[in-house]
């Protein structure tokens, strides 16, 4: 059905966008700590993008108010029970759906990658609270709180 085209090219283009999003997150697996903030800044386009597709496909479905058409891209729904149009509505949204199952697994790796690089991170600023400079710094910051070192004019200036 022609008037549905433009259905079809919004489930592709999500789709394409989900790859995308899973090809950021396994590159976030793997490179420098430094990197990781740039990643996220792209998924984060990404998925906003996506929401603004998802969005446009329930305004078309809500538009285009064919029952069949909804049930495609029901994930719930079996594409033998749709009448043999609906089948490539069906096949286009299981395709975004199998990219956001494997995204499920890229999630949790890089959950436990970005929890690995938090804790790394405070533990190198706790071994540097403990530092000699550290140490230095909290004297002499006591120290100018208090009025200056003594016998020194500079803290009563």
């Amino acid at each position: 059905m022609r008037e549905y085209d433009g259905l079809l090219r919004l489930l592709d283009e999500k789709k394409q966008l989900l790859e995308r999003f899973e090809e950021v997150s396994l590159r976030m697996l793997t490179c420098e700590d430094d990197d990781l903030e740039e990643g996220m800044e792209e998924r984060g386009r990404l998925i906003e993008r996506v929401d603004e597709l998802e969005a446009q496909v329930r305004g078309f479905c809500d538009g285009a108010g064919e029952p069949a058409l909804l049930r495609a891209l029901d994930p719930a729904a079996s594409r033998g029970e749709l009448p043999g149009w609906a089948a490539q509505f069906y096949d286009a949204a299981r395709a975004s759906d199998a990219v956001g199952l494997r995204l499920r697994e890229a999630n949790i790796q890089l959950h436990t990658r970005l929890e690995e690089v938090r804790e790394r991170t405070l533990s190198l600023i706790r071994e540097s609270n403990r530092g000699q400079g550290a140490q230095a710094a909290k004297y002499y910051g006591s120290m100018g709180a208090r009025g200056g070192y003594p016998g020194s004019q500079l803290g009563k200036a």
